[in-house]
């Protein structure tokens, strides 16, 4: 039995990694957009594994500033994303029927 909840949407299914990603920006407006999933093109970005940065950042002592927020030693703000994808199987259906 095949049951569909979106018109041409067969099956739903989330990736089980994270692409995980450092920013740098150099104003408060910047970080505010990347933290509500904004991309920013000019914006310095790495690949990273936010795992390991967390493990290494309990062992060695936090950096983060009261606010919440990391400022690296060039004076940026850094921000963590982490991206998390969900794969779609379309079922694309003739609309001159």
């Amino acid at each position: 039995m095949k049951i569909e909840m979106v018109d041409g949407i067969v099956l739903a299914h989330p990736f089980n990694s994270s692409f995980d990603k450092v920013h740098y920006c150099t104003t408060d407006d910047e970080a505010a957009q990347v933290a509500t999933g904004e991309t920013i093109k000019y914006l310095r970005t790495e690949s990273a594994d936010l795992q390991k940065t967390a493990l290494k950042a309990g062992v060695n002592g936090s950096t983060d500033n009261p606010d919440g927020t990391e400022v690296s030693p060039r004076g940026d703000i850094v921000i963590y994303t982490s991206t998390f994808y969900i794969g779609l199987n379309i079922s694309l259906k003739d609309s001159t029927s």
